[in-house]
């Protein structure tokens, strides 16, 4: 059985128009009750089982459709065995006859038609807008965890050595140690300056 909720979320195809829908619904009446075309579907569309497009028009409910029949895309998703044409009617044929159709269809058909389009084309709208979110924050949390990653690799390098500082307590404890070897190599000088002043005064 199709999962024709998680087809609507995924906003893999674009929805039909009115006349699309229409045109699902007539086709098939047309080779069924008047060509008396043989209907061969893998899972047969139930009106009971589905809640997600309203009731369908009375001309239409002894038709027999597939469970997807409403959603673009289905010889994409279901992998068909070869079957026979039923060469009754010829493509062309049989779109002129839908056109004709459409123009003489009732309110009640023209409003299914209608309402069954514009509510896909919401929930398209909405599986739309909720991938681009989840791709925003996707993208977010990605480069928040690259900032992560380079904070903690900036701090490793400035414990090293002869690296690039980029705190000012870095630059603190540097100059801090570097003051401290100067002043330490200050006694060592000491003496040499006595004695040379000493072999001055002597002299």
């Amino acid at each position: 059985m199709t999962n024709v909720k998680k087809l609507l979320s995924s906003a893999q195809y674009r929805p039909y128009t009115a006349y699309n829908i229409f045109f699902q619904l007539e086709r098939e009446f047309i080779l069924q009750s008047i060509l008396d075309v043989t209907p061969s579907v893998d899972n047969a569309f139930d009106q009971v089982v589905d809640d997600v497009i309203p009731l369908l028009p009375q001309k239409y409910r002894e038709v027999v459709l597939s469970d997807d029949w409403y959603i673009p895309g289905k010889a994409q998703r279901k992998k068909r065995k070869h079957r026979k044409s039923h060469g009754k009617i010829s493509f062309s044929d049989l779109s002129k006859n839908v056109a004709a159709a459409w123009h003489d269809a009732d309110d009640e058909v023209k409003l299914f038609c209608a309402k069954v389009s514009d509510m896909l084309m919401q929930e398209y709208k909405k599986a739309i807008y909720r991938q681009r979110k989840d791709g925003i924050n996707a993208k977010e949390e990605d480069d928040t965890l690259t900032e992560s990653k380079g904070t903690k690799s900036t701090r490793k390098k400035i414990l090293r050595p002869g690296k690039v500082v980029s705190s000012t307590a870095d630059i603190d404890e540097i100059i801090s140690s570097t003051t401290s070897a100067v002043i330490n190599a200050i006694p060592c000088t000491q003496p040499i300056m006595r004695r040379v002043t000493s072999e001055n005064t002597s002299t």
